[in-house]
């Protein structure tokens, strides 16, 4: 799945095959030369510069947690089994040779699970595509321009054969690869890639699940042709054309089952060893961009100039959380269709040079899905969302938190976990779930509003505009602020901010990536509660172990148990998987919930002054104690009061006030200098000194 895949941002293939897929605009006979003139920039022997550095340091920074590879297995995992159902899906209406083919994809997404294990092993030993095979006709040049290519890159033919090594063509055209991934030398940057080298290793496991899928489609398709033309029985052809490609579980053999393949296919289906590695390279969200979002992939350089730096860093990544979002977003009903996903599509195109001699190019390009390849997916997410429904129903279903800054206060005191459903008494979240993580929670968001219209709980008059809000609000959440849409948000954020929290917002995360991810996940898995940071070093701090337990601890509205002072607690499963797992809601905090009241944040100001964490965690903790105080007397009465707006009012002017006046008392008495800043400021704004 890769949400993030940095290798393959900066490779120089991609842009060696990009540059060939042009050349089809221009005289074949200079095809070669295209090819060469893109690929001669990777050879030329720069040194990577700092820039190029500290991008590489600050990408695999942010790769080395562990939920990385936990949700990348998730999602691809996700993908090997939806991608051969929506293939069957979409031969039901159609014959019976598509519908053979498409059970047999079904019926390679279980087989084989061990045996592609090879294909993570030498992908994590070489940070290399396993795939990566170039030949003449994966270059879609004749074997003529080839050997040109190849000889210009500098590799000698074979002196009794006159060609080019394959073998070695693909030597030399991986360590370019390898070389540009390799900003930082020596064991310290071995040791600073392994996080990248883990992503590609998933990679590629699960494009060899795919591509074995991809494949026993075109073995079947070939057994019923040959059936028809009176070869044999169809099963007995399939099982011979599978045993052929497929040979053992052995290393050797596996890794020349392309080449059995396409010796097998190739002279009845042109471009099936192009549609095995498109269907692969989809299924792992890797589609390359078009569009607007082709133009700021090539935008984002290679970390040459001090704006390509910056750039790089703002959008880390691009192809892959595009990709997903597009595919997430294919399963919404109705919506999808104006989405509508990327799918990579090879042709076949044959020209006629000067000579007379027949040309043959492959051009491989990403196109929209059509409207026939959405009614499948179309038909799963209404599948989804009627069962969605039906969890929503039983309230063991959540979306995703409040917009309004009260509402989401309230949600952490009550201990709602959002994007979560009930699996017994323990709340699993589903926010990673990708591709369908999106339709799930735009579902449960959806539900909720219209249960909060049907209940009159929303002003009469006001339905539409509620509605509206809440869905663009429930867009944003599900969509837009989603982890790998992060550098989206640091763009957009700061564009649309009325002051100047959302360019703070970027210099803390680019901040927080030089200290790595997997620091982090150390930090908060050892410590049981979460802390407060205000400045950009403490945001760092939070994210270092031992150091980040020196930061105030963290306190909601109001604790979870009424008898007991607590902070708020760290989900340390989240911290270490990337996946929320949190305990049912005490009975305390469900009894607040079931008021349907919201209560107003802290303010990270008193009197015009900003608080440090410690004044900060220290006014949350009074506060804290004396909301939870009032509230654990005052509960059985505010229970009893229909309306909720009165109950609203009295926990908000009549106990949260004098909790948060109480709190304020305090502070000033333990932190004297607080309290001269605030009269300071006071004395400024009423004499102007």
């Amino acid at each position: 799945m890769s949400q993030i895949n940095p290798v393959c941002s900066v490779n120089v293939i991609d842009p060696m095959l990009d540059a060939y897929a042009k050349s089809k605009s221009i005289d074949p006979e200079k095809a070669a030369e295209v090819v060469s003139s893109a690929f001669e920039g990777a050879l030329a022997g720069k040194k990577p510069n700092f820039g190029q550095k500290l991008n590489e340091l600050l990408i695999n920074s942010m790769l080395s947690g562990l939920g990385t590879p936990v949700v990348n297995t998730i999602g691809n995992g996700i993908q090997t089994l939806i991608k051969p159902i929506l293939a069957v899906l979409q031969s039901l209406p159609k014959g019976k040779e598509e519908q053979r083919a498409a059970r047999a994809m079904l019926s390679a997404a279980f087989d084989g699970w061990k045996n592609d294990s090879i294909f993570f092993s030498s992908a994590w030993k070489s940070g290399l595509p396993v795939d990566f095979s170039i030949t003449p006709k994966s270059l879609g040049l004749s074997p003529k321009k080839f050997d040109e290519l190849m000889q210009d890159l500098g590799v000698t033919p074979d002196p009794t054969t006159g060609e080019i090594n394959p073998e070695v063509a693909r030597q030399l055209l991986g360590d370019s690869y390898d070389y540009m991934t390799q900003a930082i030398g020596g064991r310290t940057g071995k040791i600073v890639r392994l996080p990248t080298k883990l992503t590609v290793a998933i990679d590629e496991y699960f494009k060899a699940r795919m591509r074995s899928q991809r494949m026993m489609n075109y073995l079947s398709r070939k057994a019923s042709k040959d059936e028809a033309d009176g070869l044999g029985s169809y099963d007995d052809l399939y099982k011979k054309y599978k045993d052929e490609v497929f040979l053992t579980g052995k290393a050797e053999d596996l890794y020349g089952n392309m080449e059995r393949f396409e010796q097998s296919v190739g002279k009845d289906f042109d471009t099936a060893i192009f549609d095995v590695r498109n269907y692969a390279k989809d299924g792992t969200f890797q589609s390359e961009l078009i569009g607007s979002m082709k133009k700021i992939q090539e935008l984002k350089g290679e970390g040459r100039n001090a704006f390509q730096v910056t750039f790089t860093q703002i959008v880390p990544f691009l192809r892959t959380p595009w990709n997903i979002f597009l595919e997430s977003g294919g399963y919404i009903p109705g919506v999808g269709y104006l989405i509508r996903p990327t799918k990579t599509i090879t042709t076949k195109k044959v020209t006629t040079n000067a000579a007379g001699e027949e040309i043959v190019n492959f051009v491989t390009a990403a196109e929209r899905m059509s409207m026939a390849d959405m009614h499948a997916r179309q038909l799963v997410g209404l599948g989804m969302t009627l069962g969605m429904y039906g969890l929503h129903k039983e309230g063991i279903l959540t979306g995703s938190e409040p917009s309004d800054p009260a509402e989401r206060a309230t949600w952490q005191a009550e201990g709602k976990q959002p994007l979560s459903i009930k699996v017994g008494d323990t709340w699993v979240s589903y926010a990673r779930v990708e591709p369908f993580a999106t339709v799930m929670g735009l579902a449960a968001d959806a539900f909720a509003e219209t249960d909060r219209i049907l209940d009159g709980k929303v002003q009469p008059g006001k339905e539409w505009e509620e509605a509206r809000n809440v869905a663009w609000s429930s867009i944003k959440a599900n969509m837009l602020q989603k982890t790998f849409m992060q550098g989206f948000h640091d763009i957009l954020v700061p564009i649309f901010d009325k002051d100047a929290s959302g360019a703070k917002d970027i210099i803390d995360n680019f901040a927080k990536r030089f200290v790595p991810a997997i620091s982090n996940t150390f930090a908060r898995a050892i410590d049981p509660s979460e802390r407060e940071a205000v400045s950009t070093i403490e945001k760092m701090q939070q994210r270092i172990p031992y150091f980040r337990e020196m930061l105030p601890e963290k306190y909601a509205s109001f604790s979870a148990d009424p008898n007991v002072l607590a902070p708020m607690q760290t989900n340390t499963m989240q911290a270490i998987t990337g996946i929320a797992v949190a305990p049912e809601q005490t009975e305390f905090q469900k009894r607040i919930a079931a008021m349907g009241v919201s209560i107003a944040p802290v303010s990270r100001k008193m009197g015009g002054q900003d608080l440090t964490a410690e004044e900060l965690g220290e006014y949350k903790k009074l506060i804290n104690k004396y909301a939870t105080q009032r509230l654990a007397t005052a509960i059985d009465f505010l229970e009893k009061i229909p309306n909720k707006k009165v109950a609203e009012n009295i926990i908000e002017k009549k106990i949260m006030a004098k909790a948060r006046a109480r709190a304020r008392f305090e502070l000033g008495r333990k932190y004297p200098l607080l309290k001269e800043r605030i009269l300071k400021q006071k004395r400024y704004d009423k004499l102007g000194k």
